[in-house]
């Protein structure tokens, strides 16, 4: 197993406050016998937990005006995409295990000019639901920028998880883990 860290320290921009950030990678999803070949990831010890998972996206300077006057339609279109992204995510994604997501939301919300789609994805399983989560987030956020007729998701990232061993981890912007120092 690949292992990467990363620890630095981050200022908050409201206020003082300082977090220590760590990112601690692991490379899972690789051939027991042969390090530099992919292998599907043997989740057959793994206890089964509620799993859950929640991703953004982020359309940057959408047309507000015609998101204000179709704001209905675009958000049933959005709700309908995010659920076939988590359902379609083993087919457009190697490695990631078949789930049954049993819940599957997702809202949209202005931020200033921007649009920003959240996905949330749930199930009892072996294995998170990170992305099914992010498969939701973008297809949503690729659906409302079709239907606005805008050209640019700017970012697509996974805000928390929880469930399995590691817990309830939350991230930042920048898709670092966010650990409190306490």
């Amino acid at each position: 197993k690949a292992t990467v860290s990363v620890l630095y320290w981050s200022i908050m921009r409201c206020g003082c406050q300082i977090r220590r950030v760590v990112t601690k990678a692991s490379f899972t999803h690789v051939n027991n016998q042969d390090s530099s070949r992919p292998s599907m990831v043997n989740i057959g010890s793994k206890k089964v937990t509620t799993r859950v998972a929640v991703a953004e996206a982020r359309l940057r300077g959408i047309p507000v005006n015609e998101y204000h006057s179709n704001k209905e339609k675009i958000q049933m279109a959005v709700e309908a995409a995010a659920v076939q992204g988590a359902l379609s995510t083993p087919d457009i994604i190697p490695f990631c295990h078949p789930l049954m997501p049993l819940g599957t939301t997702s809202r949209c919300f202005l931020d200033n000019n921007d649009l920003v789609v959240q996905a949330t994805s749930s199930t009892p399983g072996k294995t998170g639901v990170e992305m099914e989560a992010l498969a939701a987030a973008a297809f949503a956020a690729l659906t409302a920028a079709r239907l606005l007729n805008h050209r640019k998701v700017d970012s697509v990232l996974l805000r928390s998880k929880s469930g399995g061993k590691s817990g309830s981890v939350s991230f930042d912007d920048n898709a670092q883990k966010i650990v409190d120092p306490s």
